[in-house]
């Protein structure tokens, strides 16, 4: 079992990029990433992944985890400790803290507002649910993706003791 790790990219057509991606994807998961996310915070990340993704049953369509400042109001993602920093020196730190604290935990979360920059998709569920263009918002193809993975009977996961540092999000915040 692997898991392959992307960053779609297609000007103007984000929906277009994430399923060009899981359409060329040779595993059963994949990790769709924003460009501008640091997923070493925590060097383990990838075992982390793996050990989830062994663990999960079929009902499982999507994985993610937290980070710093995340857009919207009360987003589940948003990490407990908000650091306004670049130094990736604290950010290892909270990941640290939040995985000492959480571990391998996973959290069935009961909203389809998931920021997609970080989003471990299950192949089989997005084969029957894919992602479209909606309302021409980045943030509204997420959303319509995860609820339509909801509708579709597919649970959705947080791991809040695996963090990433978003940098984009942070600085919007300096």
């Amino acid at each position: 079992m692997f898991i392959e790790v992307k960053i779609p990219y297609e000007p103007g057509n984000l929906a277009l990029a994430y399923n060009r991606a899981m359409e060329t994807a040779k595993s059963d998961w994949v990790l769709l990433l924003d460009h501008d996310v640091f997923i070493a915070c925590n060097k383990n990340w990838y075992k982390i992944l793996l050990e989830v993704v062994n663990r999960v049953d079929k009902s499982a369509g999507l994985i993610t985890c937290v980070c710093y400042k995340v857009a919207g109001k009360n987003p589940p993602q948003k990490a407990e400790i908000y650091l306004n920093s670049y130094d990736i020196r604290n950010h290892i730190k909270i990941a640290n803290y939040l995985f000492r604290k959480y571990g391998i935990q996973l959290v069935e979360l009961d909203t389809h507002k998931i920021a997609g920059m970080f989003m471990l998709v299950n192949k089989k569920a997005w084969q029957k649910v894919k992602f479209r263009n909606v309302r021409n918002d980045i943030y509204f193809i997420d959303w319509d993706f995860c609820k339509r993975l909801r509708e579709a009977g597919y649970k959705i996961y947080l791991l809040p003791g695996l963090y990433v540092f978003h940098a984009r999000r942070s600085r919007d915040a300096e």
